[in-house]
C-alpha cells in the first residue's frame, strides 16, 4: 500500500496533523510493502484527492523517484478535518491521513454592509472581518482598522483596535 503524511511530522500517533488554509504544505508519500517497510524502487504513479472540494493538488500522476517517496505540494482551504488520499491508479494501492485545517493568516479586510443596499445619507452598519487567503473568518485577529473613504467629506469612525472577544469581525455602527 501507500503509506502519506504530512511532510515535517514526525509521527500521526502525536496528534491530528494541523494545517493552515490556504497556506501550501507538502504531502510525503512512501509506497510500502504488505509488512510495511518501504519499496525501494516503486514504479507505479501517485495520484492524491481530498475531501475539501476546493483543494489545489499542484502536482497529480507523480512517478516515484529511486529513494522511494515522493513529496507532492497541496493547498487546503476549507476548514475542519480533511482527508488526503494517495492512490496509485494502476495497482490500487491506497492510503490516506486526516488533517485538520485552520485559517490561515489574514490576507484581507471583508467590508459587509446591510442587504438591501444604501441609501445615500442614511447611516448604516459597517461589519469588517478578518479573512484568510481562501476567504475564511480568522477569529484570531486583533489588529487596528481604520475607515477611509474617497473624496465624499462623509465623516468616519475613528480607527478601531479588534479585541480578542470580537473573534475577528467588528460592526462600525451609523456610519453615513
Amino acid at each position: 500500500g501507500l503509506a502519506s503524511q504530512q511532510a515535517g511530522l514526525a509521527s500521526q500517533q502525536a496528534g491530528l496533523a494541523r494545517v493552515q488554509a490556504g497556506e501550501p504544505f507538502e504531502v510525503k508519500v512512501t509506497p510500502n510493502d504488505e509488512d510495511g517497510k518501504p519499496m525501494k524502487p516503486y514504479a507505479g504513479l501517485v495520484s492524491l484527492s481530498s475531501t475539501d472540494p476546493a483543494a489545489q493538488v499542484l502536482r497529480a500522476g507523480a512517478a516515484f523517484p529511486a529513494e522511494g517517496s515522493i513529496a507532492v505540494p497541496l493547498t487546503l482551504k476549507t476548514l475542519g478535518r480533511t482527508t488526503i488520499t494517495a492512490v496509485d491508479p494502476e495497482s490500487g494501492a491506497r492510503g490516506e491521513v486526516s488533517v485538520e485545517v485552520g485559517p490561515g493568516p489574514v490576507k484581507r479586510l471583508a467590508i459587509l454592509l446591510p442587504p438591501g443596499g444604501v441609501a445615500r445619507g442614511t447611516p448604516v452598519p459597517i461589519a469588517v472581518a478578518a479573512q484568510d487567503g481562501a476567504g475564511n473568518p480568522v477569529p484570531s485577529f486583533t489588529g487596528k482598522v481604520e475607515l477611509s473613504s474617497e473624496g465624499n467629506g462623509v465623516p468616519l469612525p475613528p480607527a478601531h483596535e479588534f479585541a480578542a472577544f470580537e473573534r475577528g469581525r467588528h460592526t462600525f455602527s451609523r456610519v453615513v
